[in-house]
């Protein structure tokens, strides 16, 4: 019985190995996961503007995660006699700057809109400045050689916040997001008219980090 087993052991032995040897080649699946280099890091305030045109009365509460723009006003409210609009007196300010070893890249801004229903809201929300900001100072700065900003815009669509050029230097930019009683001129605002559909208006803004 003992030589039994010595002999049945040495034949799967022999087996094993003729099994595994038998091919002229070989082909292994190898594989290695790379995590991305690209991040994008971000944050945001809302502004009470206080109802003035002058930026040093504006009054900054950090760390938001949404745009709530609350109920909107009307210039003719307020006693301005030219052609109505609502707008808020608040405003956000997104800070955003993304890492990507070396990669150029662009800050963009997306949505799809605000919706009530089926009922979109005109195109009067959207950025209307964006800088190059210095945290440490926090002031607008200039930008990396090479970089340039984007241009103030509805945000409903798809907006270019800033290109980083060659030098792909990490820069925070700042761009602020309001609906405005003036908004920037030529840049396709529409006011948002008397007779828009009352009632609450919702949607997203994606703001992305992309490699060109």
């Amino acid at each position: 019985m003992k030589k039994l087993s010595v002999v049945l052991a040495l034949f799967l032995s022999v087996s094993l190995v003729a099994t595994c040897y038998a091919a002229s080649s070989a082909e292994i699946d190898v594989a290695v996961n790379l995590p991305s280099t690209i991040e994008l890091s971000w944050g945001m305030a809302k502004v009470d503007s206080m109802l003035t045109e002058d930026p040093g009365d504006d009054a900054f509460t950090g760390n938001q995660t949404v745009m709530n723009f609350d109920q909107l006003r009307h210039l003719l409210a307020d006693g301005i006699t030219e052609a109505g609009r609502w707008y808020s007196r608040y405003y956000y300010a997104l800070f955003v700057s993304a890492v990507t070893a070396g990669q150029r890249y662009q800050l963009t801004s997306q949505s799809d809109g605000l919706w009530n229903g089926g009922t979109r809201l005109a195109k009067g929300w959207g950025v209307t400045a964006v800088s190059c900001w210095d945290t440490t100072a926090d002031a607008s700065m200039d930008c990396p050689s090479g970089a340039a900003l984007g241009n103030p815009g509805p945000a409903d669509g798809a907006l270019v916040l800033y290109s980083s050029g060659d030098g792909a230097a990490v820069q925070t930019v700042r761009a602020d997001y309001a609906i405005p009683n003036v908004p920037p001129a030529d840049t396709g605002f529409e006011p948002i008219p008397l007779n828009q559909l009352s009632g609450d208006y919702t949607g997203k803004v994606t703001v992305s980090v992309v490699a060109y």
